[in-house]
C-alpha cells in the first residue's frame, strides 16, 4: 500500500491524502496530488523523494506553481 500525502507547512495541515493498495509507480500518483493541492492552496516549495524524480514531474510541478521556464 502506497500513502502520499500533500501537506501545507505554514498552516500545518493535510491537503491532500492519496492512498493506493495496488502497486503504482511514484511518478503517476503524482499528477493528481499536484492538481488536487493547487485546488486547495498557492503551491510554493514542493519537495518529494527520488521516486518522483523525472522530467515529466518536473514540468508538472512547474505548471502547478506557474512558474516560467
Amino acid at each position: 500500500m502506497k500513502h502520499i500525502i500533500s501537506v501545507d507547512t505554514d498552516n500545518q495541515g493535510i491537503i491532500v491524502s492519496y492512498d493506493r493498495r495496488s502497486h503504482i509507480s511514484d511518478n503517476k500518483i503524482l499528477k493528481p496530488v499536484a492538481r488536487k493541492s493547487k485546488k486547495v492552496v498557492d503551491l510554493g516549495n514542493v519537495t518529494v523523494d527520488k521516486g518522483f524524480d523525472s522530467e515529466e514531474n518536473h514540468e508538472c510541478i512547474n505548471d502547478a506553481k506557474g512558474a516560467i521556464q
